[in-house]
């Protein structure tokens, strides 16, 4: 299968407007540190709302692999239980992961088998793609 990729990686990102001990809260149900965490003065931005309290935790440099799945893959085994994403949800947290792609421009994208879509389910997690182009695709490319 071709892959047009030349940079990628996955973060979980969690977020809540009321749960200052956020760091606390997910290490407690994850046993997970994070990548970085934030507190959030601003309430919108560009008419968004952002949440207050902000987790992430990032495959960025852990993994380097150029195929999304591995990414996601390597998170998801982190997470000591998969029920500790739905908990954090139940609790008011919105939770996702947000996947970083480029491409070379060559055309293809990344693949998701149905393996992954039912792990990704078991953790019931929403998936959110930052797709960037390096080149514009090749003129042979248009029909």
């Amino acid at each position: 299968m071709k892959t047009a990729c030349i940079d990628t990686h996955a973060t979980l990102c969690i977020y809540s407007n009321d749960e200052p001990q956020l760091s606390q809260l997910v290490l407690s149900l994850t046993k997970l540190e994070p990548s970085r965490t934030v507190e959030n003065e601003q309430k919108a931005f560009a008419g968004f709302p952002i949440p207050k309290y902000g987790w992430f935790f990032s495959s960025k440099g852990k993994i380097s692999s150029l195929d999304l799945s591995d990414h996601i893959r390597w998170i998801l085994e982190k997470i000591s239980d998969p029920r500790a994403l739905p908990a954090l949800q139940e609790r008011g947290c919105k939770t996702k992961l947000l996947c970083y792609w480029v491409s070379n421009g060559e055309g293809g994208g990344p693949v998701f088998d149905k393996n992954l879509v039912m792990l990704l389910a078991q953790y019931s997690v929403d998936v959110e793609f930052d797709v960037y182009f390096e080149d514009s695709p090749p003129e042979s490319a248009h029909h």
